[in-house]
């Protein structure tokens, strides 16, 4: 195709998503058209701008699994997003989340021509190929300066709260970390989401915490690729085949219980010093020309055809 490409991410915009961010980034540095719709918005208004953008590509985030204040429900779209596909729309599902499949097994095949899945779990009951599709870092020229007020040791930016299963296990070992590094250790866990300061973040912390999922087939943090492509030096116990363990992140091991986990982060945080500064630019290098969200979107579109 010699024009641009027409390309709509359908989200929640007031939800700062790394993909949704990603997405956007590289779709204007490929030279394509591409804007938001909001699933908060009335269900009557979604349809008459997709009329008015008649898009080539619509990326969808939390579509089908619309937030609760949404007016329409989630699978209200699939009737819609099915019309956009015989109009000739390319339509992908972000399946970022291992929990959705069993939440709502469904045949999506009239209204999505791909799944975009960071992980490797089954989803056969939703009769449409999908594509393993980590996560990815924001394409960045140069590592940024340090912020003094972001100046820290050990950080963790992310949720911190033990009612589920996901979140409660690290909740538990960041709790044993506050005992043993006291103020070395910092935690981001405010209502407000800090992804666009990744780079201030990364290149001022010490270092960044992540955790892996090793009961989750594949699943990729999203920090493996944010914090090293940005310049931070990251601890995590799993980088999959992305980041090589000494040369571009400190690895710690994973224990079998909290204890055990907080004593490995401890360990590695310990190891963090005299690489620090090698360790930050190889990372940086690899991930920028490797990992970042324009290589993601490229595969798509080379997927799709388009590119």
């Amino acid at each position: 195709m010699r024009r641009p490409l027409r390309s709509i991410m359908i989200c929640n915009p007031a939800y700062v998503s790394a993909y949704v961010l990603g997405v956007a980034q590289a779709m204007a540095m490929l030279g394509h058209w591409h804007r938001e719709i909001s699933v908060l918005a009335d269900f009557d208004r979604v349809s008459r701008q997709l009329e008015e953008h008649r898009p080539d590509i619509i990326w969808t985030h939390t579509v089908p699994w619309v937030p609760r204040e949404a007016p329409a429900p989630g699978w209200g779209y699939l009737d819609l997003l099915s019309e956009w596909r015989k109009r000739g729309s390319r339509v992908l599902l972000h399946d970022g989340d291992p929990r959705a499949a069993t939440r709502h097994p469904r045949d999506l095949s009239a209204a999505f021509d791909f799944a975009l899945c960071n992980h490797a779990q089954n989803r056969i009951d939703w009769k449409i190929p999908t594509v393993r599709w980590p996560y990815a870092a924001m394409v960045q020229r140069e590592i940024g300066e340090p912020v003094n007020a972001l100046r820290c040791g050990l950080l963790f930016a992310g949720i911190v709260r033990k009612d589920d299963d996901l979140y409660s296990p690290r909740t538990d070992v960041l709790g044993l970390l506050r005992e043993r590094l006291g103020d070395r250790l910092a935690v981001r866990s405010g209502v407000v989401n800090d992804r666009m300061q990744a780079a201030d973040v990364a290149s001022s912390a010490q270092a960044v915490l992540g955790f892996g999922r090793p009961e989750i087939k594949g699943w990729v943090d999203t920090r493996v690729f944010q914090y090293p492509g940005a310049g931070g030096v990251l601890l995590h116990d799993d980088a999959a085949e992305f980041l090589v363990p000494g040369v571009h992140f400190v690895e710690f091991k994973r224990g079998s219980t909290a204890e055990e986990t907080a004593a490995g982060v401890v360990e590695a945080f310990g190891r963090v010093g005299h690489e620090e500064i090698e360790m930050r630019a190889r990372a940086f290098a690899h991930v920028q020309a490797h990992h970042t969200w324009r290589h993601r979107v490229e595969s798509v579109l080379n997927l799709l055809g388009v590119a």
